[in-house]
């Protein structure tokens, strides 16, 4: 992982979810790898997202991206 200066990475899979976290970084940076998902909003409104799944592809709730940001937005505040 190159972005923000990361000089090194680690990685933990956890079911379908993958977080990978930079270290050594000017800033931390965190990323999250759902396989199998498509592009749709991790844990969003399922009705809406299943029922858009012919264009945005398969919809996953095994991360709630509306509680990762909430988590980074109130360590920073």
């Amino acid at each position: 992982m190159t972005i923000n200066g990361c000089r090194s990475a680690y990685s933990v899979t956890t079911g379908v979810v993958t977080r990978t976290v930079g270290t050594r970084c000017h800033e931390p940076v965190v990323s999250y790898l759902i396989d199998g998902m498509g592009h749709s909003w991790p844990g969003g409104n399922s009705a809406m997202l299943t029922a858009a799944a012919s264009f945005l592809g398969p919809y996953s709730d095994a991360v709630s991206a509306n509680d990762v940001m909430w988590r980074f937005f109130r360590s920073v505040a």
